[in-house]
């Protein structure tokens, strides 16, 4: 009787080539909010890059999807969120901005803190322009080393950065081979 199974070599292509496409999809409609608006604006990475780096510093101790809505409720409270319009801020307007009418974070005044540093960071470092982080097509290493300059972000939310720049972002890099998945309780086996 003649076997139906599949050689292993090709099954094993098969398989691989079934979860890249699956990959390719799930990431191509990727949300980061359910707020419409706010994912506009994460997501308009070339005209707002600093948006998604903002997003990912708020990215603690709440659902992230509350995390990637502070950037537009800052954009309505701040009346803009032109690079210009955010480092013209002072710590103190930056703090009333995140904590009234109502407070944006469960840390508003450490959030706070961290969104002026960074600030002054993109300023200092990337000429007001977050998207230097990213560009020159640098190593996956390069882009979680430059991440991490940054408060707020630790390894998990720099690898996390990375991973979102190269699969929703589609960010040329030179490697993706620093990319990793923090095992948590994020992480459904």
């Amino acid at each position: 009787m003649k076997s139906l199974a599949i050689p292993e070599p090709e099954l094993h292509h098969r398989l691989i080539e079934v979860a890249r496409k699956r990959n390719r999809e799930q990431f191509k409609n990727f949300e980061f909010s359910t707020n419409m608006k706010a994912n506009a604006l994460i997501k308009d990475i070339s005209r707002y890059p600093h948006a998604y780096l903002i997003a990912l510093i708020m990215n603690s101790s709440m659902p992230f999807m509350r995390a990637y809505d502070i950037p537009f409720y800052l954009r309505r409270r701040i009346g803009g969120f032109s690079f210009r319009r955010l480092r013209v801020l002072t710590q103190k307007e930056i703090v009333r901005a995140m904590t009234m009418p109502s407070s944006l974070h469960r840390y508003s005044q450490a959030m706070s803190k961290n969104l002026y540093r960074a600030i002054r960071i993109l300023e200092e470092k990337y000429f007001g322009d977050a998207s230097r982080i990213w560009a020159d097509r640098p190593s996956s290493a390069e882009i979680v080393f430059r991440l991490l300059e940054f408060p707020g972000i630790g390894q998990k939310k720099a690898t996390l950065g990375a991973n979102d720049l190269a699969r929703v972002f589609k960010i040329p890099m030179k490697d993706k081979s620093s990319i990793d998945i923090s095992l948590d309780v994020h992480v459904h086996r």
